[in-house]
Protein backbone atom coordinates (compact mmCIF):
# COMPACT_ATOMS: atom_id res chain seq x y z
CA UNK A 1 0.00 0.00 0.00
CA UNK A 2 1.19 3.00 -0.97
CA UNK A 3 0.72 6.34 1.10
CA UNK A 4 -0.34 9.91 -0.20
CA UNK A 5 -0.20 13.19 1.17
CA UNK A 6 -2.91 15.88 0.18
CA UNK A 7 -3.82 19.43 0.91
CA UNK A 8 -7.15 20.48 -0.33
CA UNK A 9 -8.00 24.27 -0.39
CA UNK A 10 -11.86 24.68 -0.97
CA UNK A 11 -14.21 27.01 -1.70
CA UNK A 12 -15.22 28.69 1.35
CA UNK A 13 -18.96 29.41 2.18
CA UNK A 14 -20.54 31.11 4.94
CA UNK A 15 -22.70 29.29 7.22
CA UNK A 16 -24.25 29.95 10.98
CA UNK A 17 -24.56 26.81 12.92
CA UNK A 18 -27.19 27.05 14.97
CA UNK A 19 -26.10 26.50 18.93
CA UNK A 20 -26.10 22.81 20.29
CA UNK A 21 -25.40 21.28 16.39
CA UNK A 22 -22.54 19.58 14.76
CA UNK A 23 -20.30 19.91 12.00
CA UNK A 24 -19.58 17.04 9.61
CA UNK A 25 -17.08 16.35 7.53
CA UNK A 26 -18.08 13.77 4.38
CA UNK A 27 -15.33 12.13 2.19
CA UNK A 28 -15.85 10.85 -1.20
CA UNK A 29 -13.59 9.04 -3.64
CA UNK A 30 -15.63 10.40 -6.94
CA UNK A 31 -18.72 12.58 -7.73
CA UNK A 32 -21.08 11.12 -10.17
CA UNK A 33 -21.77 14.41 -11.52
CA UNK A 34 -18.68 15.65 -12.65
CA UNK A 35 -16.63 12.53 -13.43
CA UNK A 36 -16.52 9.40 -14.98
CA UNK A 37 -16.82 6.48 -12.54
CA UNK A 38 -14.19 3.81 -13.08
CA UNK A 39 -15.21 0.04 -13.68
CA UNK A 40 -13.00 -1.18 -10.53
CA UNK A 41 -13.97 0.38 -7.30
CA UNK A 42 -12.02 2.91 -5.87
CA UNK A 43 -10.38 2.35 -1.65
CA UNK A 44 -9.35 4.06 0.33
CA UNK A 45 -7.91 4.54 3.76
CA UNK A 46 -7.73 7.66 5.84
CA UNK A 47 -5.57 8.03 8.30
CA UNK A 48 -7.80 9.90 11.24
CA UNK A 49 -4.67 10.28 13.26
CA UNK A 50 -2.73 12.27 11.04
CA UNK A 51 -5.69 14.30 9.24
CA UNK A 52 -6.95 17.65 10.59
CA UNK A 53 -9.52 20.31 9.16
CA UNK A 54 -8.95 23.77 10.07
CA UNK A 55 -12.57 25.54 10.28
CA UNK A 56 -11.78 29.41 10.60
CA UNK A 57 -14.58 30.81 13.32
CA UNK A 58 -15.68 33.98 13.19
CA UNK A 59 -18.04 35.22 15.88
CA UNK A 60 -21.37 37.22 14.89
CA UNK A 61 -21.26 40.57 15.49
CA UNK A 62 -24.80 41.30 15.58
Amino acid sequence: MKEYTFTLDLQPMDYTLKKGHRLGLIILSTDAEYTLRPFKTTNFILNTNESFVEIPVVHDLH
